[in-house]
């Protein structure tokens, strides 16, 4: 089968790695009275994190007085981001698409020191040849706007991009674009795999 995908983008946490947000509620990398800090990480100002409208900085001053006894802004920002394990399945799909000469695109709602660490430690970068970051574009999903950065950023008709993600709300609106959307769930390989065959694309 002749595919008429051009490109095949894959979210970050959730798809290539763990939800380390939800991760991080039940990680050992807390101490359990410390753990419901996690609700600072889905606040109004985490969002302007993801989106770039709050510097990282200020993110981390803003939450240091709210913290727990015993739990420092940097201890915190290092449980979290180690909580990003990686999802082997998925990273060997990537290597096949990569290795069979299918353009792969990073699209994230995330944070330039959570990419840069997770790089760091996983080499994931080198597989992607376009990135869409949404603290590069000012809005995170599911903001109809970072997916229509996407279409900026890839220039070709949204039916010609597959987008993986493991959140429905992520992908309604790429959907409504015309993108072909695909829900991730985590460990469900065989059906990922299946929907990817079936757009023409060449894995196993």
């Amino acid at each position: 089968m002749c595919s008429t995908i051009r490109y095949c983008a894959f979210d970050l946490g959730g798809v290539m790695f763990a939800n380390g947000t939800r991760a991080l509620g039940r990680s050992e990398l807390l101490r359990p009275e410390h753990r419901g800090v996690v609700a600072l990480l889905r606040t109004p100002e985490a969002r302007a994190l993801r989106a770039g409208t709050m510097p990282e900085e200020e993110f981390w001053r803003w939450i240091a007085p709210k913290l727990p006894a015993g739990l420092s802004a940097d201890a915190l920002r290092e449980a979290w981001y180690a909580s990003y394990t990686p999802d082997r399945e998925i990273f060997r799909l990537l290597r096949e698409l990569h290795d069979a000469g299918v353009a792969l695109v990073a699209f994230s709602g995330n944070i330039r020191s959570r990419v840069e660490y997770l790089d760091a430690r996983h080499d994931f970068r080198r597989l992607f040849t376009h990135e869409v970051w949404s603290y590069e574009h000012g809005a995170t999903k599911p903001d109809p706007r970072f997916v229509d950065a996407l279409l900026q950023v890839l220039a070709c008709p949204a039916p010609e991009i597959a987008y993986v993600d493991d959140k429905d709300s992520a992908l309604a609106p790429a959907l409504e674009r015309g993108i072909r959307g695909i829900r991730y769930d985590a460990g469900e390989i065989a059906p990922l795999r299946r929907a990817l065959r079936e757009l023409g694309l060449p894995v196993q």
